[in-house]
């Protein structure tokens, strides 16, 4: 499925009001912000997926966004936000 298929509004309003709740855990908010950051990503929203993602990486340095669910271009900007380097 494409990501473009997402009722974007809808999953925005209910990840915000998840992350509000004050019961998530960091690993939950790190998964929240990944998809919060690339629905701005896919709306052309570059400023604002740039929050996200960089607030997700804070949360769990050990997740990015999965090559499954999301383009390479997306991923790569995760990276290139938090400055993540490849292992190579």
């Amino acid at each position: 499925r494409d990501l473009h298929s997402f009722p974007t509004r809808r999953s925005s309003d209910l990840l915000n009001r998840a992350l509000g709740s004050g019961t998530c855990t960091n690993p939950q908010r790190n998964q929240a912000h990944i998809l919060l950051g690339a629905i701005e990503y896919q709306q052309g929203n570059p400023k604002a997926a740039k929050a996200h993602f960089v607030t997700a990486y804070q949360y769990d340095r050990s997740t990015s966004p999965s090559s499954q669910l999301f383009p390479p271009q997306l991923i790569e900007f995760y990276r290139e936000v938090n400055n993540i380097k490849d292992h190579k």
